[in-house]
């Protein structure tokens, strides 16, 4: 029987020393990274996985990000424009889509069949990013996006937009690893249009898609309509960690009774 490396592996994961895994994130990238995570879990650095944030942070690198989505953490910002700050949070339980779980509301799908608006995957991150920053209610402060922007340099995140003509009306950007894609923010302008958007990502979960795993974050109605579930912190690092590894097309040969 042949399966992912990591399956075997999985089991012995622990915490991360975030330093070392921003050194391995810079040499080996996402795939690598994930195996030599899972494998090393007995690292002296290693911090605990579930500590809620890692604030006060400057200079980072896109390992640093990469290194702490693997472990449940997310790169956020709080204190608006007087005191920004930006800080890893960890997230738990989240909200996940999977290939057995993936549907579009009938609603959605009629409102595509008749739409004249025009979505695309991989457009460039700072249009949508900047989008989602002028929303009335955001996390996401000025010191924010330069470290999401060189997450992008280093091919750790995705964007995708709603046009009408060259008029971006929606988007939804985030970080990409391996086979998963967690969606960090959303925005639309006009009615409908974020559902096209999501409606998107939501098609390319599966084989033959982009994804296997689509992070929502924290679970809400809207996401469950496209077949969200609630997964605990432990396990949704575990279908990460498999996720980037796996993408890499590295299995074993497992002859396990």
């Amino acid at each position: 029987m042949t399966r992912c490396l990591t399956d075997r592996l999985l089991p012995v994961a622990g915490g991360l020393g975030r330093r070392v895994v921003a050194l391995e994130a810079k040499v080996l990238g996402a795939p690598r990274l994930a195996a030599w995570a899972v494998a090393s879990s007995s690292e002296p650095f290693a911090a605990p996985l579930a500590v809620e944030e890692i604030s006060s942070l400057r200079h980072l690198e896109p390992a640093d990000v990469v290194g702490g989505y693997l472990q449940g953490h997310v790169l956020m910002g709080r204190g608006g424009d007087t005191k920004p700050e930006v800080l890893l949070h960890y997230v738990a339980p989240r909200g996940v889509i999977d290939a057995t779980t993936a549907r579009i509301p009938k609603t959605v799908a009629y409102e595509r069949r008749k739409s004249d608006l025009r979505v695309v995957h991989g457009v460039a991150l700072e249009p949508v990013l900047r989008a989602t920053q002028q929303r009335e209610k955001t996390w996401i402060v000025e010191p924010l996006v330069e470290p999401w922007l060189a997450v992008e340099r280093a091919g750790f995140a995705h964007a995708v937009a709603a046009f009408r003509g060259d008029e971006m009306v929606a988007g939804l950007w985030g970080i990409a690893v391996g086979r998963t894609f967690g969606i960090m923010s959303m925005v639309h302008h006009e009615k409908s249009a974020g559902s096209h958007v999501l409606a998107a990502v939501v098609d390319q979960i599966g084989p033959g898609g982009r994804w296997d795993l689509v992070d929502c974050g924290s679970l809400n109605p809207n996401f469950v309509r496209y077949g969200a579930t609630e997964v605990s912190g432990p396990e949704f690092r575990r279908r990460v960690l498999r996720s980037a590894f796996c993408a890499a097309g590295h299995s074993v040969e497992s002859h396990d009774g």
